[in-house]
């Protein structure tokens, strides 16, 4: 009985070895690009309507307590974003908050 207890216990404590790895995919849909990578972190990218005057990329880290982040590049700026600025993220015509100036083309 008690090597039938200590098989049964080393099977199920090496269930999750068994476990197939996370798988990545990824898809297009209009403006957008998805993908999920083996660790399940999850990126879109979006572009805005004339390609490469702005691209937004969100990200979101696997697990229920990650939060999202996004972040805006403006291209073929004229002059360099100022330190203090900030922008409204607007998708869909829907106002998703502000960002913050990361660098001098980047919005966080």
């Amino acid at each position: 009985m008690r090597a039938f207890f200590w098989a049964a216990w080393l099977g199920l404590c090496s269930t999750p070895l068994l476990a197939a790895p996370l798988q990545g995919f990824s898809f297009t849909q209009k403006d957008w690009e998805l993908a999920c990578d083996n660790t399940g972190t999850c990126r879109a990218a979006g572009y805005g309507v004339r390609m490469g005057e702005v691209s937004v990329l969100l990200t979101r880290n696997a697990g229920s307590e990650q939060h999202l982040a996004a972040t805006a590049t403006f291209a073929q700026i004229e002059h360099d974003i100022p330190a203090d600025s900030t922008a409204s993220l607007l998708i869909d015509d829907q106002d998703l908050g502000a960002l913050d100036a990361q660098d001098d083309s980047h919005f966080r």
